[in-house]
């Protein structure tokens, strides 16, 4: 009963010292920043980072209350997560961003707590503030008293002052006012450069349709001489001179034959088969003597389209294509027709079947 006596007693007398040092804390406590002025609000911030005792400024961003258009800004968005957990600041003016205050156990640290980064590496950016920390936190203090007798954890806050100074430190503010203006510049000029991008950017684009054009063109006249000779050819190798029993004959929709037989203006010729080409070999390669054409008539779509038909051997349906210097061709078997026909719709030819 003593016991419970003596226990209840230490919380009520705690209690008491908890309120004093509540009070005497929020009078202590310091005034809020300053809020930039909102000319001045730029949202850049930058992280304070310690190397080798030494203090420096990296990872430099912004974060706009809307996201900026790209190139809007000299630098990236912020990962507003990640920064809030470093020792971030506003690189106007110079105010704390991050989470600037930790637990620390500083009369006897309990094993199983480890003190917080700021309370040992950044330990001369803090200070103590127990009344805020009683505030934050009561039932730990008071559970700290009756479990582990003089073991207080204290809130410790930022010191701007020191805050400030290491970041002037790393940074000197004449360097720091130059970013930014440059910040400030840049932003300003956004929509005079965005709109000299976009017009350099069509102007590139038209000049690329320009050149893609004229080079349509040039492959379309050469396609034309081509086709123009090659209707040349036929009609010096269809007279009947030039044609006899035996003569490898073509046609101009690419058949290719033998003559059997010469009656007058008239011909027998067996049909060996007629000019092919594989469907996809037509595609890309700049070639004015074709085939730009196959007959995909009668096929099912994958065969027309799909990768099942891409070796297929088709029918080559441009005119006189067989009437045109290429280096070599494929002739498709046929069922060895004979049929009679107007010499005058066949030329000589040298290819063989």
């Amino acid at each position: 009963m003593k016991t419970l006596h003596k226990i209840t007693t230490q919380i009520i007398t705690f209690a008491a010292f908890g309120v004093a040092l509540l009070l005497a804390g929020c009078a202590l406590a310091p005034e809020q920043r300053d809020k930039p002025k909102e000319d001045a609000k730029l949202d850049l911030y930058g992280v304070l980072y310690k190397k080798d005792g030494q203090y420096s400024v990296t990872g430099i961003c912004q974060k706009s209350p809307a996201p900026l258009p790209e190139g809007a800004s000299k630098y990236p968005a912020c990962d507003w997560a990640a920064i809030r957990k470093r020792l971030s600041f506003d690189l106007v003016t110079l105010s704390s961003a991050t989470n600037d205050h930790a637990l620390c156990f500083v009369w006897g640290q309990p094993e199983n707590q480890k003190p917080h980064f700021a309370c040992d590496e950044y330990k001369e950016l803090y200070k103590t503030a127990v009344g805020m920390n009683l505030l934050t936190a009561p039932w730990l203090a008071a559970g700290a008293v009756l479990s582990a007798g003089t073991k207080l954890p204290v809130n410790v806050t930022l010191d701007e002052d020191a805050f400030r100074r290491a970041i002037e430190s790393a940074l000197p503010t004449e360097q720091r006012l130059e970013m930014i203006e440059q910040e400030r510049e840049w932003r300003a000029n956004f929509p005079v450069r965005k709109a000299n991008e976009q017009y350099y950017a069509q102007r590139a684009k038209e000049a690329a349709q320009l050149e893609r054009t004229a080079r349509a063109q040039a492959f379309e006249d050469q396609v034309s001489k081509a086709l123009a000779e090659a209707q040349q050819r036929f009609v010096a190798a269809s007279s009947a001179a030039s044609k006899s029993v035996g003569t490898p004959v073509c046609s101009p929709d690419n058949r290719m034959g033998y003559v059997e037989q010469v009656a007058g203006d008239r011909i027998k010729i067996l049909i060996k088969g007629r000019a092919v080409s594989k469907r996809d070999a037509i595609y890309g390669h700049g070639n004015p003597l074709g085939p730009f054409k196959v007959d995909t008539q009668g096929l099912p779509f994958d065969l027309s389209f799909g990768r099942q038909g891409i070796d297929l051997e088709l029918p080559i349906l441009d005119p006189y294509y067989l009437f045109k210097p290429h280096s070599n061709i494929r002739i498709g078997g046929g069922q060895g027709d004979l049929i009679w026909d107007e010499g005058r719709q066949w030329g000589a030819c040298g290819w063989q079947f």
